[in-house]
């Protein structure tokens, strides 16, 4: 934690022992969603690059970047399947 501190959130040392840890919980959050948002970023830019040299079948951006769901990334086909089992499990709820 002592790195996501003074390295990417870049907090001093006084801001360190004067947040709370939930606050600072919600830093390193916000931080990783920052991440995932430049990394979709950089995907597109990647995607627009391959469609300018005519590529026959691009990728789409969730299939290089993952989907942000849950405060997690996961891929297109974990983020399916927990879809699938999320309505699975309502129904049973709403059948019993």
């Amino acid at each position: 934690m002592l790195y996501l501190a003074f390295g990417p959130l870049g907090l001093t040392n006084d801001d360190l022992w004067t947040v709370t840890l939930g606050g600072l919980t919600d830093m390193i959050e916000g931080w990783r969603y920052r991440e995932f948002l430049r990394s979709r970023r950089d995907a597109r830019l990647a995607l627009w690059i391959r469609a300018a040299v005519w590529a026959k079948k691009c990728p789409d951006i969730e299939e290089l970047t993952g989907v942000w769901a849950s405060g997690k990334i996961m891929t297109k086909l974990d983020h399916y399947r927990k879809t699938v089992n999320r309505i699975k499990a309502r129904k049973k709820r709403g059948q019993q």
